[in-house]
């Protein structure tokens, strides 16, 4: 790998691999951070109208229920019950006949304006019920109600059931003569609702929705998983407080510990919008929230990733594929030119520069190495024959600029003068001229020491025969 990232070939692989996959990354990249944008919006948007329906659906349940509550409060039956003009039987008859009609009311009960027991809607309603409740809550808000339901918050029975109490006032006139109440059973009335809903998206192949009943600090008071009830909360979260400010919207954010989901919300507070004696499900900002996983919600998001990704796998393949071969056939000129200079800068001039078969700047390239290996090779030889002492022997210039010609040429040059003034020397000394010397202005370096060598020798050597000379004259 290392190798590769050095040579020309794998630069010019890694380099067109990197031009044409990261731009798909990335675009890849962008195409699904978009994509997922868009479908959460969209999906966020029909989830919150289911939400929204779906609130509107429960917040209308509870307020019929209300309602029938109400209407009892009217019955001259309950009047006579409170008033003991009633016979128990019959007023017993009502109440339970009432429980049947709505299919969700549990327990109905009827007090009077002291907060005691009168009648109930049936043996197991009395034995559950208080026999004074003077003192609660729920009694005194709908004993003053002026007409007005009471409506109170989830609960959590002894076994497990969960309820939601109805309350109203008994009128005769404008007189409160006491008060019915009924218990709405929640578990049934909120999970046929939620229930609905799941399954509607698990038969589009949505298996992880899961709707619940928020109250309005985000605790979550209906879901059909019952461990969930009252135990659960999305309070803290971006949807608890769109869900506070009563809006209907979507969210992706985390809840209940299960990471990134998909999250729509819608308030109950339109089923009572025109009666003036239902104030809504726990004062109206209650709400309907739908969750999905992320992963599945945007399951189309995460293929095209996918799709993307194997895609650009594939381009970078045939990328790699085209510039491999590419990349060889430009690196190729480039790799034999490397090896001919190596071997010229080791003294290597025998050897044939292989011709690239193109006309472009590689194919010139390795025309110019040929071109110096062969003056490489015509330097070697013009210098093996001055060395044998061609001393006639003259290089052509290149150009104006080849020095290495020239300086050939002037190293000839001299050797020709040096030979030619040895020659001189030694002409003269045949003819007895003794006193000839070499002209060492014409030299330069060593060879101007030569010359002077060559001085100083005849100096030495002629100096006894002069003596001699000297000699002999005197003795003639």
């Amino acid at each position: 790998m290392f190798g590769l990232r050095k040579s020309v070939r794998g630069k010019l692989l890694l380099t067109f691999v990197a031009i044409a996959v990261l731009p798909l990354m990335v675009a890849t990249g962008i195409a699904v951070v978009r994509l997922r944008q868009t479908m959460a919006q969209r999906a966020g948007a029909d989830r919150a109208l289911m939400a929204d329906q779906a609130a509107n659906w429960l917040d209308r349940i509870i307020y019929e229920r209300a309602l029938d509550v109400q209407q009892l409060g009217t019955s001259p039956e309950l009047v006579a019950a409170v008033t003991g003009m009633a016979d128990p039987a019959s007023t017993q008859a009502v109440l339970a006949s009432a429980t049947q009609r709505s299919g969700l009311l549990r327990a109905i009960l009827v007090y009077d304006p002291q907060g005691g027991l009168v009648a109930s809607s049936g043996e197991e309603a009395a034995v559950r019920a208080e026999r004074n409740v003077a003192s609660a809550e729920w009694f005194r808000a709908a004993l003053r109600g002026e007409g007005t339901a009471y409506v109170g918050p989830v609960e959590r029975l002894p076994g497990g059931a969960q309820r939601v109490m109805l309350a109203s006032a008994i009128r005769s006139g404008d007189d409160n003569m006491g008060v019915v109440v009924a218990d709405l059973d929640w578990a049934r009335a909120s999970q046929t609702v939620l229930g609905y809903i799941e399954r509607y998206f698990a038969e589009r192949g949505s298996e992880t929705v899961r709707a619940y009943v928020v109250d309005p600090e985000g605790v979550v008071v209906g879901a059909r998983d019952a461990d969930r009830v009252l135990r659960a909360s999305i309070a803290g979260s971006r949807s608890a407080a769109g869900l506070a400010q009563g809006r209907t919207g979507s969210e992706v954010e985390e809840l209940f510990g299960e990471g990134e989901l998909l999250v729509a919300y819608g308030v109950l507070d339109n089923a009572g919008e025109s009666s003036g004696w239902y104030r809504g499900f726990m004062g109206g900002k209650a709400g309907v929230v739908i969750t999905q996983r992320a992963e599945e919600a945007f399951s189309d998001a995460g293929s095209l990733m996918w799709q993307m990704v194997v895609l650009a796998l594939v381009a970078a393949g045939v990328v790699a594929w085209l510039a491999w071969v590419v990349s060889g056939r430009l690196a190729r000129p480039l790799v034999l030119a490397s090896e001919v200079a190596e071997r010229l800068a080791l003294g290597d001039a025998d050897q044939e520069v292989a011709d690239p078969g193109t006309q472009d700047e590689t194919g010139r390239l390795a025309k110019s190495l040929s071109e110096l290996v062969g003056y490489m090779r015509e330097l070697t030889a013009a210098a093996e024959r001055m060395a044998a002492g061609d001393t006639h022997l003259r290089l052509v210039p290149k150009s104006e600029k080849d020095q290495l010609s020239k300086a050939f040429n002037t190293v000839a040059t001299v050797n020709a003068e040096l030979v030619a003034e040895v020659g001189r020397l030694t002409e003269a000394g045949k003819a007895g001229r003794l006193e000839v010397r070499g002209d060492v202005k014409k030299f330069e370096g060593g060879y101007r020491e030569l010359v002077e060598g060559i001085n100083a020798t005849l100096d030495a050597v002629v100096e006894p025969i002069g003596e001699a000379l000297r000699v002999l004259e005197r003795v003639a």
